[in-house]
């Protein structure tokens, strides 16, 4: 399904205990997120009833499911293993946008009919589901793997795709919609309030910067560090 091949110019591999301190290290900070994430959960189910905590318990929810199978990935021994663990990823990944749109349309009250729009958006996630997994056969998000060293340990290398490109340029205008609507928030509330609209705003800028690495292959050691964000 895929055009696999194995590069000639890998990094030189770490001595013994590096290799397994790294991927350790790496798998305790992915199973830290997941029980900071539940802590989350369980803190704003008991104020669900508040604007955007119903979406962001579903967006929390959704993180888990992704940094649980990055923890397969990255301990994968093959590239079958690290293929399966990326689809299982996948089931999730696309939620994320929509999910933390529908939050910020929801914590700013700029959206009046918010039942209608969230149907309109499920046409990112099902977009983005198209193009990942009709990527075997149509190569659009994809266009090669490869599983290779980062010289500590083996880890899922794949060259985008123009649909990769297409699914980067999408979020980015989520992201700069969530971000416009925070700040402009920001700006209208009481200075009570503005602290929530400033962790707000953070939470919306910080992850966008790793997509931008992941889309490059310029990611330190080919780690995705928007799962450690």
């Amino acid at each position: 399904y895929y055009n696999i091949s194995k590069r000639q110019d890998q990094p030189p591999e770490r001595k013994e205990g590096g290799r397994y301190a790294m991927l350790l290290l790496c798998t305790f900070l992915l199973i830290l997120s997941l029980l900071i994430g539940a802590v989350l959960i369980a803190y704003s189910w008991k104020k669900r009833s508040q604007a955007g905590a119903a979406d962001f318990i579903a967006l929390v929810a959704a993180f888990l499911v992704v940094n649980g199978s990055y923890i397969g990935e990255l301990n994968s021994s093959t590239l079958s293993q690290a293929l399966f663990w990326s689809g299982v990823e996948h089931l999730a990944l696309p939620l994320h946008p929509y999910f933390w749109l529908l939050m910020c349309l929801d914590y700013t009250h700029a959206c009046k009919n918010l039942r209608r729009v969230r149907l309109v958006l499920l046409l990112f996630p099902a977009l983005y589901y198209f193009i990942f997994y009709t990527n075997p056969f149509l190569h659009l998000y994809i266009t090669e793997y490869r599983f290779q060293s980062n010289g500590y340990f083996s880890i899922l290398h794949a060259e985008k795709g123009w649909g990769f490109a297409l699914i980067i340029a999408l979020i980015t205008v989520i992201g700069a919609s969530c971000t416009c609507l925070y700040f402009r928030g920001y700006r209208k509330v009481a200075r009570l309030y503005r602290g929530s609209y400033l962790h707000m705003l953070a939470g919306s800028l910080l992850p966008w910067g790793t997509i931008y690495l992941n889309l490059s292959n310029t990611n330190y050691l080919g780690l995705d560090y928007y799962s450690f964000l």
